[in-house]
């Protein structure tokens, strides 16, 4: 009896032990390591880690093969701060799970929907309706949509706030709603109801009008005219809204293109960057028609590699002449900057050409 007691009390003692060896340390916001990287890639950092915790790693080979050349000063710090050091600026999250961390790619926040059914007085679907959403703390335009043959149509935002729909259609009075999202992730809206306007014309010619968005062979084709962006706005802020484009201060790019190039008329123009910016800025949306967006352009433009191409078609006779832009900005951080733009175009039946200026000055603030 005596014996057998003895060797429960070793057997709890060792299972005890072994307990504690396995759990001791193991957190990642306290368990120290010492790493430094030079040139190196990040699995090589992660096997660093690894060797100095009785943490283990798990990811996928192929979600971090593409990062190399990593540069990380020696230093003593948590493996989590570590772990964020190592993986900022890239879509890869860790979390810890018992004794295991894993690498994984970040989950994308779950969007707002809202959908709705556009109809007219006799609840009759009205189809190519134009309907917008703008963030009315920023009076940010977040996107342009159109109903489909049924009168449906679909938005989306990625922040939760009060908004502004717009819908409009031609004959038909323009109807705003007032909308706050929060806890609900889909929104369904009830029949919006358009009326006919009130306006009375003593003529009108009814043609058929061109969806906003037109597939062609290699291109898309974006006709500005049946948007809500052909009036009142300049080209940059109407390419905001055109599909397939990334557009920006800093220029204007293609998604899944490693270039692009950009034509009016079907003429190259050489402008890039913020002389981009500040062409289509001093370019208004009344006097563009459609703009094309070649995801193939043809050999004559001797697209580079995995290239696109834009072509800015113009209204006949439009933008002729002299157009300019002037643009400033200040950026407070350690150091100050001051940015100053002057942007001049000249464009005529055969030739076009443009000047511009920059200036950047930094100044050190001291507290």
């Amino acid at each position: 009896m005596r014996i057998s007691v003895i060797v429960t009390f070793i057997i709890l003692t060792t299972f005890q032990l072994l307990f504690a060896i396995g759990t001791r340390g193991q957190d990642m916001h306290l368990e120290l390591v010492t790493i430094g990287l030079r040139n190196e890639s990040l699995a090589n950092g992660l096997k660093k880690i690894e060797q100095q915790t009785s943490l283990r790693f798990y990811y996928r080979k192929a979600e971090i093969k593409s990062f190399t050349n990593l540069t990380v000063p020696v230093a003593t710090k948590t493996i989590e701060q570590t772990l964020r050091e190592l993986l900022q600026n890239t879509f890869l999250s860790f979390r810890q799970v018992e004794g295991n961390i894993l690498i994984e790619r970040k989950i994308a926040p779950a969007d707002y929907e809202i959908k709705g059914r556009v109809v007219d007085i006799n609840h009759k679907s009205i189809a190519f309706a134009n309907v917008m959403i703008k963030q009315l703390a920023t009076n940010q335009l977040i996107q342009v949509a159109q109903t489909d043959t049924g009168g449906y149509f679909r938005l989306t935002a990625t922040e939760q706030g009060d908004y502004l729909i717009r819908i409009s259609e031609v004959s038909k009075d323009t109807l705003s709603l007032a909308l706050t999202l929060r806890d609900i992730r889909t929104v369904q809206l009830p029949d919006i109801i358009l009326i006919e306007s009130t306006r009375q014309l003593k003529q009108i010619t009814i043609t058929s009008r061109r969806p906003v968005l037109e597939r062609k062979a290699d291109r898309w084709i974006f006709n500005l005219n049946n948007t809500i962006m052909a009036n009142g706005s300049s080209l940059f802020e109407a390419l905001q809204v055109a599909p397939f484009l990334k557009v920006s201060d800093n220029g204007v790019s293609m998604v899944g293109k490693g270039g692009m190039g950009v034509m009016v008329n079907e003429k190259i123009i050489y402008l890039s960057g913020t002389d981009l910016t500040n062409y289509l800025k001093a370019l208004r949306s009344e006097s563009v028609e459609k703009i094309e967006i070649i995801t193939n352009p043809p050999a004559k433009y001797e697209a580079q590699g995995n290239a696109g191409l834009i072509n800015i078609v113009l209204k006949k006779n439009e933008s002729l002449g002299w157009r300019g832009s002037i643009s400033s900005s200040f950026l407070r951080r350690t150091y100050s900057s001051y940015n100053n733009n002057l942007a001049l175009f000249y464009r005529s039946e055969k030739i076009s050409s443009s000047f511009t200026v920059n200036q950047a000055i930094a100044v050190l603030l001291r507290s």
